[in-house]
């Protein structure tokens, strides 16, 4: 029964439970300023890559170069290990949403894991008729 509970212990502190990576930059993002825009959809680079390094409990400040603030469900976010590899759509803790507004998307990799990230987003409709009218 020693062992068992042993390997258990054991196996919840390789897992990274419970013990938070400290924020690497503090409360200061690292900006992008990269990436491709029209204007109206913003992407950090091809889907299929170079992505930008996204260092586990950092923020990434990305300017994202649209006419207006995106909405929340026109942002999409991908992660991966390799700079030009695989990705697959960001859950939880790997990609929180700190703020949006008219110039960038502050995102956090509150995970121990170090990423890379592409963003895709759009400028939102809601606000353009808004602003129209």
């Amino acid at each position: 029964m020693r062992k068992s509970s042993i390997l258990a212990v054991s196996l919840h502190l390789l897992s990274g439970c419970g013990t938070p990576c400290s924020q690497g930059n503090g409360d200061a993002p690292s900006d992008f300023r990269g990436g491709e825009s029209n204007g109206e959809t913003y992407q950090t680079a091809s889907f299929d890559g170079p992505h930008v390094p996204y260092p586990g409990g950092q923020s990434l400040r990305i300017v994202h170069q649209l006419d207006r603030r995106p909405e929340p469900g026109t942002i999409d976010i991908w992660v991966g290990f390799e700079q030009a590899g695989e990705l697959t759509p960001a859950a939880g803790d790997q990609a929180v949403i700190r703020n949006i507004d008219g110039e960038a998307i502050i995102v956090s990799n509150t995970t121990c894991y170090d990423l890379f990230i592409y963003v895709y987003a759009e400028a939102s409709d809601l606000l353009a008729s808004e602003m129209d009218g």
